[in-house]
């Protein structure tokens, strides 16, 4: 009876074990494939601002030839960001800058970074083109993205940088960010009132909404989803949720916003852009936007001409000083 009891006993603790540690395993799992990122940049590492393609095209008309390969410090110190200094040939008298940042599995040297960086170049910007960490060439902190609640401070040294290090009042300074570094500059211009304008491409609202849409054919594994981001926030202290673009696009206020985004994107929902353009309302914001018929940051290829001719205006207006005649008369 006593051996019976006790082989219950084992048949019960198991039985409530092992779905638990399966459980476990699967949450990890989740929280790998959501997080994690490496070094470098897959198949465009060899891109550089002086010779690069974008969507297997040359793009000799955006090439950049005066660029400096510089290291400068996040606003989480002591993690050092990888960045191409781009000023422009003939030196702007309002030193106009923008910042560029890239999305998830992507770097500086992708083509969805050098080509806008390239049409702003062309039209006498200049331009700063980062990595972030983890990624690329910069620093690895822990391996895994922590989809934009931390990024944005390696956003924030990269503006910090060009007003100590180049001298280029804050006023300037524009921003410009895809997919994730969408994400990430909507964080950036949140968290920082000083950030003058921003362009997104592509970027998302709601992490979750992302997830979701990522597993949609998948959807086994969306319960784990808390779990996973919990596991993460214990194992790594990334609390992927906190600050959220959505929320963080409601404290843009006056300053100029511009979004684009295309319909059919599978990767983004076009209804991401959406969701933001409403947040944006409701703080006060007028934000302009630009609908296409690309795929995930596509516009800037299928529409390359009217998508320079819109980031140049937009900047443009954003970073000009006003001519002293519209100075109070």
């Amino acid at each position: 009876m006593r051996r019976t009891r006790i082989l219950i006993r084992i048949i019960v603790i198991t039985a409530a074990v092992i779905p638990a540690v399966g459980g476990l395993l699967l949450s990890m799992q989740f929280y790998e494939i959501v997080s994690r990122v490496y070094p470098g940049c897959g198949g465009e590492s060899a891109n550089t601002p002086d010779a690069f393609t974008v969507a297997d095209l040359d793009m000799p008309a955006y090439w950049m030839p005066n660029y400096e390969d510089i290291r400068l410090p996040s606003r989480d110190a002591p993690l050092q960001i990888a960045a191409f200094w781009i000023p422009a040939d003939d030196q702007p008298a309002d030193n106009s800058t923008v910042i560029i940042t890239h999305g998830y599995s992507a770097c500086r040297r992708s083509g969805a970074s050098l080509l806008p960086a390239g049409m702003l170049h062309r039209a006498g910007f200049n331009v700063l083109v980062i990595d972030q960490r983890d990624v690329g060439d910069s620093d690895t902190e822990d391996g895994r993205s922590a989809a934009g609640t931390e990024e944005y401070r390696d956003l924030l040294g990269a503006w910090d940088w060009l007003q100590t290090a180049q001298g280029i009042p804050r006023q300037r300074i524009g921003l410009f960010g895809y997919s994730l570094g969408g994400a990430i500059t909507i964080n950036a211009a949140g968290a920082e009132s000083g950030v003058q304008a921003l362009w997104t491409d592509s970027a998302f609202a709601r992490l979750d909404d992302v997830i979701e849409n990522a597993l949609r054919n998948n959807r086994w594994l969306l319960p784990l989803r808390p779990f996973g981001i919990l596991l993460g926030r214990i194992t790594s202290g990334d609390n992927l949720y906190s600050p959220s673009p959505i929320e963080q696009a409601g404290l843009i206020g006056s300053r100029p916003f511009a979004l684009v985004h295309g319909t059919p994107d599978q990767v983004v929902p076009y209804a991401q852009m959406m969701l933001l353009v409403q947040a944006a309302s409701d703080g006060g914001s007028t934000p302009e936007t630009w609908t296409t018929d690309s795929q995930h940051v596509a516009s800037m290829v299928d529409y390359r001409e009217e998508y320079e001719h819109r980031l140049i205006a937009f900047f443009t207006a954003s970073l000009t000083p006003p001519s002293a005649s519209t100075l109070g008369g």
